[in-house]
């Protein structure tokens, strides 16, 4: 999925495509942040930034929301969560907070995966920390899961 230059033939082509979602909901976008980094070998690119870039300067909404089936409480699933949860792509993370993605609902992934160096990116963008899903904000669910306990 990441070759900028396909990618930016195809919209300049049709624009539209920029906008459209599969029966998921799921853009270019989101799928774009999905991807894991060494995934394939038909990767060209290291980490997609190039195709994500291309995407949002062709219009892709950086806070679209995808409808998720154990979507309870505030959480919203981003091309950031996408990038976070699915792709494991800290560079792409570290870009899509430049670019200025919303942090508040990527913190669950994060504290699910255990990674305390996205926590602490995410952090630093000054997220809302008082989001619930299921009830639990993402400080009680590192708390509950005992994720993110090791001493600094």
């Amino acid at each position: 999925m990441w070759d900028w230059q396909t990618v930016a033939a195809l919209l300049v082509a049709a624009p539209e495509l920029v906008a459209a979602s599969d029966p998921q909901g799921l853009t270019a976008l989101h799928r774009a942040c999905e991807v894991k980094p060494g995934s394939s070998t038909q990767l060209v690119e290291p980490n997609g930034i190039k195709t994500i870039t291309t995407l949002l300067e062709a219009g892709a909404d950086l806070e679209r929301a995808v409808p998720m089936d154990e979507d309870e409480g505030d959480f919203r699933a981003t091309p950031l969560w996408y990038a976070v949860a699915r792709g494991e792509n800290f560079p792409l993370v570290e870009f899509l907070l430049q670019r200025g993605a919303n942090a508040s609902y990527s913190l669950w992934a994060a504290v699910w995966r255990d990674d305390d160096v996205v926590c602490r990116a995410l952090l630093k963008s000054k997220p809302e920390l008082n989001l619930r899903a299921h009830g639990e904000t993402p400080i009680f669910y590192a708390a509950r899961l005992q994720r993110l306990a090791r001493p600094y």
